[in-house]
């Protein structure tokens, strides 16, 4: 069971993903926060790639794919 199929209702302040297995791995770490935009609540990804940090807004509905 994923988090998205979950029936018990969570909320999720923060994900962070680091040290990946794949030295060459584009991004070195990525956080996914729960923010709220327009009313819906959507994902922030922050990918950091070096000494740069991207950012990247995802609906949860998308992130549920």
């Amino acid at each position: 069971m994923n988090i998205v199929e979950c029936k018990t209702p969570i909320q999720i302040l923060k994900i962070t993903a680091s040290n990946p297995l794949d030295k060459h791995a584009e991004y070195f770490r990525i956080t996914l926060r729960q923010v709220e935009m327009g009313g819906k609540v959507c994902f922030q990804a922050e990918k950091f790639k070096d000494k740069q940090v991207f950012h990247e807004n995802i609906s949860a509905e998308i992130l549920a794919e």
